[in-house]
């Protein structure tokens, strides 16, 4: 399960797994935000065939144009979640499909092992 290889990060330590071009998810969330909780509680329930961590970056604890600039990325909202490919933002899952969410992360998940596996 995905929820089984989270970690929450810092800044510094998101910078440091960007800079070792690391391959992983990244959820940019808000304590006071009840759509990350939403996410969390369907979606990191999701098994999936290959083995990926989920960090987690609080923006209760830092400023998002901080965030911003270390990814190289506009967050604009909360939750956001990215595959983040040899250090480096590929794609954003739309977190804002509530139909079959659970069904559509995992696959993102697996479509996203796919299409890099074949580069």
């Amino acid at each position: 399960m995905i929820k089984d290889n989270v970690r929450t990060v810092s800044l510094s330590e998101l910078q440091e797994v960007l800079d070792n071009k690391e391959t992983f998810i990244l959820e940019v969330r808000s304590d006071s935000c009840k759509y990350c909780t939403e996410f969390e509680e369907e979606c990191l329930t999701v098994n999936t065939e290959e083995k990926i961590e989920l960090l987690q970056m609080n923006l209760s604890d830092y400023d998002v144009s901080e965030v911003n600039e270390t990814l190289d990325y506009t967050v604009e909202f909360t939750p956001t979640i990215m595959w983040i490919q040899e250090g480096k933002v590929d794609n954003e899952f739309p977190v804002d499909v509530i139909k079959r969410r659970q069904e559509l992360f995992r696959q993102w998940i697996d479509d996203n092992f796919d299409y890099h596996s074949n580069k």
